[in-house]
C-alpha cells in the first residue's frame, strides 16, 4: 500500500531523495480523496516521477536509439488492457497510424476479487483509470482524456468483420492494411 512504500522509501532513501517525496505527494493524494469520500485521486503518474514525457534513449556515442520509421498499428474491439495503454501512449505522442475499428474501451487498472466464502466467483474491479495526455474526440462521444469506455479510434476506419472478408479470408482487409502501411512509406 501507499503508506508502507512511503513509509519504507523514508527510511531507506532518506527524507530529501525525491522518490521519497514523490511518495509522500501520492500519499497526499490518496488521503485527500478518502477524506472526501470520493476514491479518486486525479492524475498521479504511473511509471515516472512526474508528467513529462521520458527523453528517448541514446546510445554511448549519443546516437539516438529510438525506432524512427512508420508504425502501423492494427486495432478493434478486442484490443484492450496493455494493448490500448500501449496504443493511447503511441496516438498520443502522433507516433504512430492506428487502422480497424475502436478498441474495447477497458482502460483502466483491474483486480480480481472472490465473490464469496462458498463461490468459485470472482468480481473485477477498477482501482485506477488512464488518462490520456490531452481530451480526445471520438465520433460518439465526448472529447475524453479517459479510455475507459470510449477506447482508441483509428485514424483509418476498417472493419474486417465484413461478409467479404470471411468469405475471401480477409484477403480486402489485409490488401487495405498493405496499402496504408505503403502510403506510410517515404
Amino acid at each position: 500500500n501507499m503508506s508502507s512504500q512511503y513509509t519504507s522509501a523514508r527510511r531507506i532513501l532518506g527524507a530529501a531523495d525525491w522518490q521519497t517525496q514523490l511518495y509522500g505527494v501520492f500519499l497526499q493524494e490518496v488521503k485527500q480523496a478518502n477524506s472526501e469520500n470520493r476514491g479518486d485521486t486525479g492524475n498521479v503518474p504511473l511509471c515516472y516521477p512526474d508528467f513529462e514525457q521520458v527523453p528517448p534513449a541514446h546510445d554511448r556515442g549519443g546516437n539516438l536509439l529510438a525506432y524512427t520509421k512508420p508504425i502501423l498499428v492494427l486495432t478493434d474491439e478486442y484490443t484492450l488492457s496493455a494493448a490500448e495503454s500501449f496504443s493511447a501512449d503511441l496516438q498520443d505522442a502522433g507516433r504512430a497510424t492506428f487502422f480497424g475499428m475502436r478498441t474495447d474501451g477497458g482502460g483502466s487498472d483491474v483486480v480480481s476479487f472472490p465473490v464469496g466464502v462458498y463461490s468459485e466467483g470472482r468480481t473485477r474491479v477498477s482501482l485506477g483509470l488512464e488518462t490520456r495526455a490531452t481530451k480526445v474526440p471520438t465520433p460518439g462521444f465526448p472529447a475524453t482524456d479517459y479510455i475507459e469506455n470510449v477506447g482508441i479510434y483509428p485514424d483509418i476506419l476498417q472493419d474486417y468483420m465484413t461478409r467479404d472478408n470471411l468469405l475471401n479470408h480477409g484477403a480486402a482487409f489485409f490488401s487495405n492494411a498493405v496499402e496504408a502501411l505503403t502510403n506510410l512509406l517515404p
